[in-house]
């Protein structure tokens, strides 16, 4: 059995032919609704959580995937932590994204480029292109600290599909605080969108 960790949002556990053949007898009988399929995926991945830094609160996607050796991919989807919200008087939720108490995903990419593909994707979305971002550098590698509301799956994938890895916690906020150098702080989306996006219009990616 191989883990291999994608940050907090995404956990992958690879079973050879031989380990598939041992937790599961065949890949067909690998299911959700198959009480002894189920207990076996949840044993797995409570072992797999345990080498990782998977987010196990909210809601979680499982996906199977057969491999061409014969073996399969146990694949799980976490959704982010959701923000902490208030009531106005109309009593519409609004998120506190500068004043959350909420810790921010933070991605790092291994060079510009790659953070430029996800910030103009962000960016071309009129919701997304708002989300609180900062953007800072250290030893040659770009990092992105961005809020992702507890709703917004799609962002948080997309933007893992391009970093290096992903991390979260007061730990690693505070180690980019201290050594990386910022280059835009709070507003790096909108920012850094307009100078690189030269299409007028902005759509939904």
């Amino acid at each position: 059995m191989t883990v291999i960790s994608e940050g907090p949002l995404c956990l992958k556990i690879h079973l050879n032919k031989y380990e598939l053949k041992k937790y599961f007898n065949s890949y067909n009988e690998i299911s959700i609704e198959n009480p002894n399929a189920k207990r076996t995926i949840g044993i797995l991945f409570n072992i797999a959580i345990n080498m990782s830094a998977f987010e196990t609160k909210g809601k979680r996607l499982i996906e199977v995937f057969p491999t061409a050796s014969g073996g399969c991919i146990l694949k799980f989807t976490s959704n982010p932590l959701p923000f902490e919200t208030t009531k106005n008087k109309n009593q519409n939720l609004r998120f506190k994204n500068q004043k959350s108490k909420n810790n921010p995903y933070i991605f790092c990419f291994k060079d510009f480029e790659n953070l430029l593909l996800v910030i103009e994707k962000l960016y071309k979305n009129n919701v997304t292109k708002l989300y609180t971002a900062s953007v800072y550098r250290l030893n040659k590698k770009y990092f992105l600290k961005i809020h992702i509301p507890v709703y917004d799956l799609k962002t948080g994938l997309l933007t893992n599909e391009f970093a290096e890895y992903s991390t979260k916690g007061k730990m690693a906020e505070c180690l980019i605080n201290e050594y990386a150098k910022p280059i835009v702080t709070n507003n790096a989306i909108k920012e850094i969108g307009k100078y690189f996006y030269k299409k007028s219009k902005t759509t939904d990616f």
